[in-house]
């Protein structure tokens, strides 16, 4: 068995702490760590970091236009409708961390993004339905062309829908709504840096573009 010595480095509290760990060649501790040692494994990442509230931005997007394209259908009482027109989608869609993932993630339409395989999460819904579920239901809607609100909102880019989101275009979505929320769970300072961020989200995606049609 190979032993495969290895120097970490934890940072707590402002302090370094280093160790030496001992692992086999499947990466697998083989003693036990002494008691006021932290395993890397089990070290948080900044909630604070940049790259981190970026990516919580774009889930609550991913979140928020799943309610609204939803709310949207079951609101038109024309036809009966058994549940909702979409299902939450596979994070692989929107856990984007490249400039050009970005950059494309955010030019994509509603109706793109949700056209993903649904999320696994769905497992008693994926034991009748297929993974392409959403894929079918929003070729149909455009197909049948009848429900013109939901359709109006699936050709919305993940950008365009931002932009209104944080102007308060949209009936039923509240920015700074949800900014009271996150303040209280996260703090004040979590809150100033989440607004501040998405109020220049869009000014960070069109440099990402710009970065790439340069290149």
């Amino acid at each position: 068995m190979i032993i495969i010595i290895m120097l970490v480095m934890i940072k707590i509290k402002n302090m370094k702490i280093f160790y030496i760990l001992n692992r086999n060649s499947k990466g697998r501790s083989l003693r036990r760590l002494k008691r006021d040692i932290i395993p890397l494994y089990e070290v948080k990442k900044d909630k604070f970091d940049k790259n981190n509230i970026f990516q919580k931005i774009i889930r609550n997007l991913v979140f928020l236009a799943l309610t609204l394209i939803n709310k949207a259908y079951e609101g038109n009482k024309s036809e009966n409708k058994s549940g909702p027109l979409l299902r939450s989608i596979d994070a692989k869609e929107y856990n984007v961390y490249s400039n050009q993932k970005i950059y494309k993630f955010f030019n994509k339409t509603l109706g793109e993004v949700f056209s993903a395989d649904i999320s696994k999460r769905n497992s008693n819904f994926l034991r009748t339905h297929s993974n392409d579920y959403n894929k079918s239901k929003i070729e149909t809607l455009k197909k049948e062309n009848k429900e013109k609100n939901v359709i109006k909102l699936l050709n919305l880019t993940v950008k365009e829908l931002h932009e209104k989101y944080i102007k308060g275009d949209i009936p039923g979505l509240d920015f700074e709504n949800d900014l009271i929320k996150i303040e209280k769970a996260h703090g004040i300072d979590y809150k100033d840096k989440y607004e501040k961020m998405s109020l220049e989200l869009n000014d960070i995606i069109n440099k990402k573009g710009e970065k790439i049609r340069n290149k």
